[in-house]
């Protein structure tokens, strides 16, 4: 017996396992829905400012600015076909690509984008500003009736965003011989408080 007790108090304690690593239950989640959140959102926020950058070239020097612009879009527009791989459904991506490829004159490849960000929320529940592009696109291409129905998507409180989509369905429809509509698209869309002016 002394033997024994000899033996378990010169035994060393069996070491404990390491800590499990744990991650918080959000980031497995969202790794799991959409494993290259992380990568898709560096690229995207580089893409915007390179847009925004190209959109600022415009208040400058404006021999500049064209040469230069085209190749931040034509930077941007590859960018984010590469963010579109890597998350498909992802609405910003599939937005500001439509507007990318839009804006180096890639109508077709813009059209799909801006369709497939339509198609996964639903034309009542669409970015307006996808909406209104698709309009301005379909008006340039002289189909008058397609650019209508999306303009009117894009139709709502004057905001900057949403002021070219205005100014774009009252010119389809004056174009269509609808002048009066035309003329209420434009005075419905100002605040109440500018009216007394003109």
């Amino acid at each position: 017996m002394i033997s024994l007790a000899a033996g378990s108090s010169e035994a060393k304690p069996s070491p404990e396992p390491p800590p499990a690593a744990t991650t918080p239950d959000g980031d497995f989640w969202r790794d799991v829905v959409e494993p290259h959140a992380d990568e898709v959102k560096k690229i995207v926020n580089a893409a915007r400012n390179g847009m925004r950058i190209a959109d600022d070239a415009l208040q400058s020097d404006s021999e500049w600015a064209v040469e230069q612009r085209m190749r931040y879009f034509q930077d941007a527009y590859g960018m984010l076909r590469y963010a579109r791989k890597l998350s498909p459904d992802n609405l910003e991506v599939l937005v500001m690509l439509g507007r990318a490829a839009d804006e180096i004159g890639k109508t077709r490849q813009a059209i799909e984008a801006l369709e497939a960000s339509i198609n996964l929320t639903g034309p009542d529940k669409a970015n307006p500003e996808a909406v209104g592009r698709l309009g301005s696109i379909y008006l340039r291409l002289g189909d008058r009736d397609a650019a209508i129905r999306w303009l009117r998507l894009a139709q709502g409180p004057l905001k900057p965003e949403s002021a070219q989509a205005l100014v774009h369905l009252a010119n389809a429809l004056a174009a269509r011989g609808e002048v009066t509509a035309a003329v209420d698209t434009l005075v419905n869309a100002m605040p109440a408080n500018n009216m007394s002016f003109y």
